[in-house]
C-alpha cells in the first residue's frame, strides 16, 4: 500500500518539506526556511516549547506555502505543525515533519538531557528490524520511499496523542509481516494488530463523473458498493470528505441536489476497525442554471411603430375603419425563445377609457378600429410576457385624436346676391305680360367651406298676398328659371335657401322684384269635369279597343293589366292573378263601378288616350289609376324631332314622397336625344307617345327594380291643365 497524502488532513502534513537559502546538513540551522505543503491553511511555528506553539506561528497560504525564519541560534528549537486536531513536530534541523520525527521530539521531552542525535538513535533502536532490512532508507526522511515505512507512518499518524504508550518495536515488526491487503493498526494499550484493509470495488474504479445542473438531484450513490472486504463487510464504517452543500449521507447512501455550481470531489474512505482503505473519488460537475430572461422591447421596432403612428390623422367622430394595423413580430425579443403572450391596452391619458377605439389581435398584428369619441391623446401599451417571468416587456405607442372641425353651414356670397339683385332691378316685369324665361344662376351665390353638396330651395311669393302671382320658379341644374305671367302688380320676393344636409341653418339670398301695373289677365278656367254619358262611352270606350291599366304615384304594378271593353257594358280584365269578366257600369256621379270587386273609381280627367281615376273610399292612401290606350313599352313617338316639338315649353308633374310639383322643360336637341330620352332634373324619362291634339306627352321613368314599380309622368303644353291635375292628385293620393 502506498502512503496517500489525501487520506486525512494529518497525513498530508507528513510531506511538508523544509528548504533553506543555504542548505546544510540536518544538524545545521539555516538562516531562512520555507515550508512547502500541498495543502493550504496549515499552522506552523518555531518554538522553544516542544509541546505547543509559544507564538501565533504562520499559516500556509492557498498554495500551501508558508515561511518560518530559522537562524543558527534556533537549532535547539522545535518545529510544530498543527492541523485537523493533530500536532506533529520535528527538531528545527529536520528536513521533514512526520510522525517519526514527532517520536524524536517526544524522546527529547521525556529526557531533557539528551541531544537530537541521541533522540534519533533511541527511535532507530525501535526500527532495528526495518533498518536492518533497509539500511539505505532514512526513516527521518521522505516517507514515500518505502511501502512498509508508509504503513508504519499511517498507523502512527492516527495515534499521535498516544505515541508515548505505543510499542514502536511491535508496530515495526507487525508492519514487516503484513500482506498486501492488510495494514498494522495500533490497539488499545499500544500493541499492534494486522487488519484487512478494505479495497476499492470495480464500481469505485469505474464510476463516472455526474454532470448536472444546480438543484438537479444526483444519481444516489451506495457507499457499500464502493469497497470490498474478504471478511464481514458489515463492520465497515465510512468517512466522507468534501461533501458539497445540498448532499447528505443517509444510511450510507449519498443523495440530494447540489445547490452551487462548480466542480466537486468527494473522497470516501472505508474503515475496518482502524484499517483504512484508499479513498474512492466521486466527482460532480454542476453547471449553473441560466436564469430565464424576461422579454425585451426591440427599440427599432418601437420607433418604427411610433413613426407610423405620428403620421396618422385620427379625427374625433370619424371612423378609423380597420386600416390602422400594427405588426408586432419585430417588436419584442426573447433570448430564451419562449412563446410570448401579447396583451394590448389602449386608453386615453385623460379619461382612462378606450375613447371608442377597439384593439383586436390577429396573429402578429394588432388592428385598431372604431370611432374616436373625443379629441385626446391615447396610449397603446403592448405588453409581452414569456409565461415564466412576472416582468413583461412593454412598448408604449402614443397617438393623438384631433378635434373634429365643426361642419360649417353654407354662407351667402354677398357679391353674388348683389349681382342677382341688380339683374332683378333691371327687369321690366308688367302685369299680364308673359315674362318668358328669366334665368338666375345660383352656382356663385353660396359658399360652403366643407365642400358639402348644397340643396337649393327657391321660394317665390308676393309680399302682399303671399302667392306666386302666376309666376313659377323651376330649377334646372345650377339655374333657377322664372316663367309665367304676372297676375297682379305687386312686389315679389324670391328667397333662395341653401342647405348642406348637415346643419339646420341654411344660407338665404333674398331678391326682390317689382311688377309694374298693366292689364290683369283673364283667369284660366280649369278643365270641366269629365261627364260620363253613353255618348262619351261610345266615343272613348270603343268596342273591342284595348286599354291598359296601371296605378301611379304611391305604388305601381310592375306590369300593366290588360282590360278590354266588351258589349259596351262589360270589361274583360286579363291577368293571371285575378282574371275574369267584370260588369262595367257608368252612373251620373262620373264613376265607373265594378260590383264584383265592390270598387268604384272616380274619373277626374279623360282624353282620347288616357283616363285618370282613383278610389274615393281611401282618398289619402289609394294610388291613382291610369288607363292607357297603348302598352308601356318604351315606344319612341314618331316625328319627335320635328320642329313643332322643339323649343317649346312643356309642363310635367314630378312626384316625391310628400309633394307633387309642376315643373317645366323646354324640349331641345340637347335634352331630347335620338333615342327618345329626355333628361328632366336628375331622372331620365323615355318618351312613349305624343298626342298633339290635347298637348299631352306620356313619359315613363326607368323601372324601379327594388320596388318593382313603373312610375309615369305626363307632359302638358298647358300649365293650367298640369297644375289642375297636380292639385287633384295631391288631394287624392298623398298621405
Amino acid at each position: 500500500m502506498q502512503f496517500k497524502k489525501s487520506i486525512l488532513a494529518t497525513a498530508l502534513l507528513s510531506v511538508l518539506t523544509l528548504s533553506g537559502c543555504n542548505s546544510g546538513s540536518s544538524d545545521t540551522a539555516t538562516s531562512t526556511t520555507t515550508i512547502n505543503s500541498d495543502f493550504p491553511n496549515v499552522k506552523m511555528c518555531l518554538t522553544s516549547n516542544p509541546i505547543a506553539c509559544d507564538n501565533n506561528g504562520v499559516m500556509t497560504n492557498n498554495d500551501g506555502i508558508g515561511q518560518l525564519v530559522i537562524t543558527a541560534q534556533d537549532k535547539n528549537k522545535t518545529i510544530i505543525v498543527e492541523t485537523d486536531g493533530h500536532t506533529f513536530s520535528a527538531p528545527a534541523t529536520s528536513t521533514f515533519v512526520t510522525p517519526i520525527t514527532t517520536l524524536v521530539v517526544n524522546a527529547m521531552k521525556n529526557n531533557k538531557n539528551i541531544t537530537v542525535t541521541d533522540a534519533k538513535n533511541t527511535v532507530k533502536d525501535n526500527f532495528s528490524e526495518f533498518t536492518n532490512k533497509y539500511p539505505n532508507i532514512n526513516i527521518f526522511g521522505n516517507p514515500n520511499k518505502n511501502p512498509i515505512l508508509e504503513k508504519i507512518i499511517n498507523a502512527l499518524e492516527e495515534t499521535s496523542v498516544k505515541y508515548n504508550s505505543v510499542d514502536i518495536a511491535d508496530l515495526v515488526n507487525k508492519a514487516m509481516d503484513v500482506s498486501d491487503t492488510s495494514v498494522p493498526v495500533i490497539q488499545e494499550g499500544g500493541s499492534t494488530e494486522n487488519i484487512e484493509q478494505p479495497q476499492l470495488s470495480q464500481d469505485a474504479k469505474t464510476i463516472k463523473p455526474q454532470v448536472l445542473k444546480i438543484e438537479d438531484k444526483i444519481q444516489p450513490i451506495d457507499l457499500t458498493t464502493l469497497f470490498t472486504l474478504d471478511g464481514d463487510s458489515s463492520v465497515l464504517t465510512y468517512h466522507v470528505k468534501g461533501m458539497p452543500q445540498g448532499l447528505t449521507n443517509k444510511g450510507n447512501t449519498i443523495e440530494g441536489a447540489i445547490t452551487q455550481a462548480g466542480a466537486f470531489t468527494i473522497e470516501v474512505i472505508a474503515n475496518n476497525n482502524g484499517a483504512l482503505s484508499e479513498p474512492a473519488t466521486l466527482t460532480f460537475e454542476i453547471t449553473p442554471v441560466v436564469p430565464n430572461t424576461a422579454p425585451t422591447v426591440i427599440k427599432a421596432g418601437q420607433t418604427e411603430l411610433q413613426n407610423d403612428t405620428d403620421s396618422l390623422k385620427l379625427t374625433q367622430g370619424e371612423s378609423i375603419g380597420d386600416d390602422v394595423t400594427y405588426t408586432i413580430s419585430d417588436l419584442f425579443n426573447d433570448i430564451d425563445g419562449d412563446q410570448l403572450t401579447i396583451t394590448p391596452t389602449f386608453k386615453s391619458t385623460k379619461t382612462n377609457t378606450s375613447n371608442g377605439i377597439t384593439v383586436t389581435q390577429k396573429g402578429n398584428q394588432l388592428i385598431l378600429s372604431g370611432t374616436p369619441t373625443n379629441a385626446d391623446e391615447m396610449t397603446l401599451t403592448i405588453s409581452a410576457n414569456d409565461g415564466v417571468n412576472a416582468q413583461s416587456a412593454k412598448a408604449i405607442i402614443t397617438l393623438k385624436v384631433t378635434a373634429v372641425t365643426p361642419n360649417a353651414a353654407p354662407t351667402l356670397i354677398k357679391a353674388g346676391q348683389t349681382e342677382l339683385q341688380n339683374d332683378a332691378d333691371s327687369l321690366q316685369l308688367t302685369q299680364g305680360e308673359p315674362i318668358g324665361d328669366v334665368t338666375y344662376p345660383v352656382s356663385s351665390l353660396f359658399s360652403d367651406t366643407d365642400g358639402d353638396s348644397l340643396t337649393i330651395t327657391p321660394t317665390f311669393k308676393s309680399t302682399k298676398t303671399n302667392t306666386s302671382n302666376g309666376i313659377t320658379v323651376t330649377q334646372q341644374n345650377s339655374d333657377l328659371i322664372l316663367s309665367g305671367t304676372p297676375i297682379n302688380a305687386d312686389e315679389m320676393t324670391l328667397t333662395i335657401s341653401a342647405n348642406d344636409g348637415i346643419n339646420a341653418q341654411s344660407a338665404e339670398a333674398t331678391i326682390t322684384f317689382n311688377i309694374a301695373k298693366g292689364v290683369k289677365p283673364e283667369p284660366l278656367k280649369p278643365d270641366a269635369p269629365y261627364v260620363i254619358t253613353p255618348e262619351s262611352i261610345k266615343k272613348d270606350f270603343i268596342d273591342g279597343k284595348k286599354w291598359y291599366m296601371t296605378s301611379y304615384l304611391v305604388e305601381e304594378s310592375s306590369k300593366p293589366i290588360i282590360a278590354k271593353i266588351v258589349d259596351g257594358s262589360h270589361i274583360n280584365i286579363k291577368d293571371p292573378e285575378f282574371g275574369g269578366i267584370y260588369t262595367f257600369n257608368v252612373d251620373k256621379s262620373n264613376s265607373i263601378n265594378i260590383p264584383k270587386e265592390n270598387q268604384t273609381f272616380n274619373i277626374f280627367y279623360s282624353s282620347s288616350n288616357i283616363i285618370l281615376a282613383s278610389d274615393p273610399t281611401v282618398p289619402t292612401t289609394d294610388p291613382l289609376d291610369i288607363w292607357l290606350t297603348h302598352p308601356i313599352n318604351n315606344q319612341i313617338a314618331k316625328g319627335l324631332q320635328d320642329e313643332q316639338f322643339l323649343n317649346n315649353t312643356y309642363y310635367y308633374l314630378e312626384s316625391y314622397p310628400d309633394n307633387i310639383n309642376v315643373q317645366s322643360i323646354t324640349l331641345t336637341n340637347e335634352n331630347m336625344s335620338d333615342s327618345g330620352e329626355i333628361t328632366l332634373d336628375y331622372t331620365t324619362y323615355n318618351i312613349l307617345e305624343v298626342n298633339q291634339k290635347d298637348g299631352t306627352i306620356l313619359l315613363e321613368s326607368k323601372q324601379d327594380t327594388e320596388r318593382d314599380t313603373i312610375n309615369l309622368n305626363i307632359l302638358f303644353t298647358n300649365q293650367q291643365t298640369a297644375q289642375s291635375i297636380a292639385n287633384k292628385w295631391r288631394t287624392l293620393s298623398l298621405k
